[in-house]
């Protein structure tokens, strides 16, 4: 299933928490403009998209879940604890499109204040994209009698990233969505997010935890005894 159009709603805190701004008070109202103008401009030139497909696991162990019909082989033994409950999953792709990039890499040579500050905004547009694609699968599964778990992307925990080919050909990532991924298994358009969510006979829905954060006692959100609200 596929998904476009102009959805995306990007908060102004949210881009604040990605700046580490943590008082908004305390800041520059030049700063705080600054942080509008590169909302709206986001809005204006991404190309936001999403794509996912569901897949039923046709095998699995301690450390691993293959997804049959797929091709893809989920490593490490967080995802697998993650789909533990589960009998399929939806594998979902997003992307603002390669505009955004081309844009702060012109701002990074001119503006690198500006840079940073639309950096922050482009990543606060992508997870809102999958925001949106997460809850057109959530719908799909209330549908069929299931609730979800969140999104799980690769990076997280033990998940290598080596999987993001296997996803995006079971996909048609780059045909769909103009995804690809490099050999170095950097995800282009770099404002792009790959991930697997679960069908669970549960139908309350589970929340992300720091547990599988590669921050984890280490976030600066922790120290003020607060959560990074993902």
């Amino acid at each position: 299933m596929e998904k476009g159009g102009k959805l995306m709603q990007i908060d102004r805190n949210e881009v604040l928490r990605y700046l580490r701004c943590y008082n908004e008070e305390l800041l520059d109202s030049a700063i705080l403009n600054m942080v509008d103008e590169c909302i709206a401009e986001i809005g204006q030139i991404a190309r936001e998209s999403s794509t996912y497909a569901v897949f039923e696991i046709s095998g699995r162990g301690e450390e691993h879940v293959e997804l049959g019909g797929a091709g893809i082989v989920l490593r490490g033994r967080s995802i697998a604890e993650h789909l533990a409950d589960c009998d399929t999953c939806a594998v979902m792709a997003a992307t603002l499109g390669g505009e955004v990039d081309r844009r702060i890499r012109t701002y990074s040579k001119t503006d690198l204040t500006r840079s940073i500050v639309l950096d922050s905004c482009a990543t606060a547009g992508i997870e809102s994209v999958c925001d949106i694609c997460e809850e057109s699968i959530k719908q799909l599964a209330s549908e069929q009698g299931y609730g979800t778990n969140f999104r799980f992307s690769p990076g997280y925990g033990d998940m290598p990233l080596d999987v993001q080919p296997q996803i995006l050909r079971a996909l048609d990532a780059y045909r769909r969505i103009g995804l690809t991924v490099t050999e170095s298994l950097i995800l282009v358009p770099r404002k792009s997010v790959t991930a697997i969510v679960g069908f669970t006979k549960n139908k309350e829905r589970s929340r992300r935890t720091c547990a599988i954060c590669s921050m984890n006692g280490k976030c600066e959100y922790q120290k003020r005894g607060m959560t990074c609200g993902s």
